[in-house]
């Protein structure tokens, strides 16, 4: 492109435009010359139009038809129709034909310069060749990607310049483009600097008036950074593939697109709790297996399943890998809410051999595309399960060992709680004899009596039962439990030790308590024993300032809350966390396992047993209410779990 024409030359040219003007109207009325050299007024605008703009040259061309009438009118005003009119309507069809031109011109002109601007403004390289294969025009990315100037290139042929290497041949190419306009490929040029570059060619061509090829186009792009992309990303693929096919733990590729779009038809639906609607139609967890199907598996699958090849595993994936709901709903709920992580723990068949148990975690992508290739990660956990459950057994063991403990300290209470219905019994019976020796027998106050001895027998027999429960080394399975008949089981054990050292026991049981999942005999010995930690507590208190207080309540979103707090000396900060560790007593004579014991049970519901400073000591204990306890709500107690 040109520079731009400076100011002083184009002043230059305006005024001998106005001069060459005005001499031409001078002439036309000052001579015999009678409207002929008004043609002149076209050579005038033909010098000032290359410097006007469009707008200009119509001003221009108005003022030449203007002069010429004005100089027709002084000289011929009165005269008939004459030659001199012809001449004149000569003289303003030129003038008007010359301007219109001239205007046309104009426009095609800017049209052409902003088109040669925006092709300067690409980042492509763009030049144009004639008929004859010579360059004619040499944008500035052309500059700059091979190294020649545009004054170098013009007139060079683009293929002896470049160095040019066609797919097939240039004759090849050039034939294509003749046939059908235009040709698109990938060339091989070399720079100035004899760098060999690829490059992405478009080609499409002008044509003249009579159809000919007057001109080519051609538009090329760098097909460097568009390579280096092409093999970052078959390195990275080859990479995923490497990582996913070599793992140490099982991956499963799935697709669950299917399943998104049905949960988001159920909330179009007015649908908000995917739980309770799942438990109202069971048959959605099958329904939606049919819209989930696998992608692929990698080599660690294979092997834990006990496959040769995915073809095999893919056959035998809907047998081993049923719809489950303890599993599935995990993940309906995180889809059904946009959660983006879900996990859960499931046991899977092998194709041969012992069933296996399996922990599964995912992050769930929030596009379509994601959610078409889904990746499960899967961790054989069988054998970390079967120690898990000797742990437990464990437990239980130590468990039962302080409720044998336990009942060497309650049994005075025990004794005291048996006496009472035995000695009823004795009195009743002694009665029922009495009414039975009268001369005439009264049977029907001896029958009331011996009514009364069962009545008595069978409180013994609770009493006898409770604490063969109390003391059995049966594993008791985790079920619903009323927190508030643990508490009145336990407080029956402990009553008499209460009695007999004169303490004020407290006890606030809140309304409409949530049920816990757990095992009842675990968590009544957890309570007596923090109930007896208590009173031991007190034993150098005054008789008159001993108190208890329990306390439980409900805690948001879905948990329990029992606090124990007597008016002992309390327990320090330092020694807030001794005190749940084995061994560890402020007793003279203590153990030091009771609130071990107790920390361990309450651990294994998925609760939280803790010290709470303040006047006296304060234990609180919490478990989550109902649920699995190996997936427990959060402690709303612990800092570290906030609930979002």
């Amino acid at each position: 492109m040109s520079g731009s024409v400076p100011a002083r030359p184009l002043q230059a040219v305006h005024l001998l435009a106005a001069l060459a003007s005005v001499g031409i109207f001078l002439v036309d009325i000052l001579t015999e010359i009678h409207g002929a050299v008004a043609v002149l007024y076209i050579v005038v605008l033909l010098i000032a139009a290359p410097s006007l703009r469009s707008r200009a040259v119509a001003a221009a061309g108005s003022v030449a038809a203007l002069l010429t009438l004005t100089a027709y009118l002084y000289m011929h005003a009165l005269q008939p129709f004459s030659s001199s009119t012809l001449r004149l309507l000569v003289s303003l069809v030129a003038i008007g034909a010359t301007t219109v031109l001239l205007i046309s011109n104009k426009r095609a002109e800017d049209l052409l310069r902003q088109r040669a601007e925006l092709l300067e403004l690409s980042r492509d390289m763009i030049f144009a060749t004639d008929r004859e294969r010579s360059i004619i025009f040499w944008n500035k990315a052309c500059e700059e990607s091979y190294g020649w100037t545009r004054s170098e290139a013009i007139g060079r042929k683009p293929n002896e310049l470049l160095l040019t290497e066609f797919p097939d041949s240039m004759e090849a190419s050039l034939a294509e483009l003749q046939k059908r306009g235009s040709w698109e490929g990938q060339l091989i040029q070399t720079t100035r600097a004899g760098q060999r570059i690829p490059v992405l060619a478009r080609w499409s061509i002008g044509k003249d008036s009579a159809g000919q090829v007057a001109s080519i186009l051609e538009v090329g792009t760098d097909a460097r950074p568009g390579l280096a992309a092409r093999d970052a990303l078959i390195e990275s693929e080859h990479r995923y593939r490497t990582m996913f096919e070599h793992a140490p733990v099982a991956i499963l590729s799935e697709d669950w697109s299917g399943v998104k779009r049905a949960l988001a038809d159920l909330r179009s639906r007015g649908v908000s709790d995917i739980d309770e609607f799942v438990c109202r139609n069971p048959e959605f967890i099958q329904g939606m297996r049919k819209l989930h199907s696998f992608n692929d598996v990698n080599r660690t699958t294979l092997k834990i399943f006990g496959f040769e090849t995915k073809e095999a595993f893919f056959g035998a994936a809907p047998r081993l890998i049923p719809a489950n709901y303890q599993s599935n709903i995990h993940m309906l709920r995180a889809l059904f809410y946009g959660d983006l992580v879900a996990q859960g723990r499931r046991v899977l068949k092998r194709s041969t051999g012992p069933d296996m148990t399996v922990l599964w975690q995912t992050v769930i992508p929030q596009d379509d595309e994601g959610l078409r290739r889904l990746l499960f990660f899967a961790t054989d956990i069988t054998r970390l399960v079967e120690a898990e459950n000797r742990l437990l057994d464990a437990q239980a063991g130590l468990a039962r060992a302080g409720r044998v403990s336990l009942v060497g300290e309650l049994a005075a209470s025990i004794a005291h709680e048996v006496n009472q219905p035995l000695a009823a019994m004795a009195m009743f019976a002694s009665s029922a004899r009495s009414w039975l020796s009268r001369p005439e027998p009264e049977l029907g106050r001896a029958a009331a009596d011996m009514d009364r001895m069962v009545f008595a027998a069978e409180q013994a027999n609770e009493i006898l039962f409770r604490t063969r429960a109390f003391l059995s080394e049966e594993t008791h399975q985790f079920a619903p439990v009323a927190i508030q008949d643990v508490i009145s089981a336990a407080l029956l054990l402990v009553q008499r030790d209460m009695d007999s050292d004169n303490i004020d026991l407290q006890v606030s049981i809140g309304a409409d308590l949530p049920c816990v999942t757990g095992d009842s005999v675990q968590l009544q010995q957890t309570v007596v024993n923090l109930l007896l930690n208590a009173v031991q507590a007190m034993s150098e208190v005054d008789a008159t300032k001993r108190r208890i207080e329990l306390v439980a309540t409900a805690v948001q979103p879905c948990g329990v809350s029992v606090t124990v707090k007597d008016a002992g000396p309390g327990i320090s900060a330092e020694l807030s966390a001794k005190v749940f560790e084995p061994f560890f007593s402020t007793k003279r004579n203590g153990m030091g396992m009771g609130l071990a014991i107790c920390r361990t049970i309450v651990e294994a519901h998925g609760g939280s047993l803790e010290v709470i400073q303040g006047e006296g000591g304060i234990l609180r204990l919490w478990l989550p209410g109902g649920g699995d306890v190996r997936v427990a709500a959060a402690n709303p107690f612990s800092d570290a779990s906030q609930r979002p």
